[in-house]
């Protein structure tokens, strides 16, 4: 763990601890949240628009 702390050093990048990566995981979080709901709405326009326009057959026997 040590090497990688100095390898994030000399980088310039410096571990600020748990918060950012909190911050982090909850802005992936809403983004997951919210192409879920657009690819729900789309399935669901989806199958709206397929019983609305949907042909009735007539079974004739």
């Amino acid at each position: 763990m040590d090497k990688i702390m100095e390898f994030l050093a000399t980088q310039g990048i410096e571990w600020q601890g748990t918060s950012q990566l909190m911050e982090s995981l909850g802005a992936m979080a809403q983004g997951m949240l919210g192409i879920f709901i657009v690819i729900a709405a789309i399935v669901g326009v989806t199958v709206l628009l397929n019983t609305v326009t949907s042909k009735k057959e007539d079974k004739d026997e």
